[in-house]
């Protein structure tokens, strides 16, 4: 019969309470990275598939609907240079707005602590 000390129970809880703390640490702050990122760049290849910006520089200095006349390339010019400049300003919010967004999510628990210690301020 093996005895066990009395007090097993109390380094089990010290145990299970720091397991659980750093595993909140990792699922909140970690793993929550690895799924937001794609859940972004995932939406940011949606947006590649309206904006087309990689085609759009791609074929920048080609005329638009392969008008080779003078008219053909400086509208071609103008067009996609507007085009380039609507998707990186829409990509630039997209992403300020994903970073603000993790910024917040990431301060949540600090937040929390916080108010529980100090619940009037």
């Amino acid at each position: 019969m093996k005895l066990v000390k009395p007090d097993f129970a109390i380094y089990y809880l010290i145990e299970r309470f720091f397991y659980r703390l750093f595993e909140f640490i990792r699922h909140w702050y970690f793993k929550s990275f690895l799924k937001y990122s794609d859940f972004v760049i995932n939406i940011l290849e949606r947006l590649d598939r309206i904006f087309a910006l990689r085609v759009t520089l791609k074929f920048f200095f080609q005329p638009l609907y392969q008008d080779y006349s003078l008219l053909g390339y400086i509208l071609g010019f103008i067009f996609r240079t507007s085009r380039v400049l609507i998707s990186i300003l829409v990509y630039g919010l997209i992403l300020i707005a994903a970073l603000v967004l993790y910024i917040v999510w990431l301060l949540i628990p600090p937040f929390l602590i916080y108010k529980v210690f100090y619940p009037s301020i």
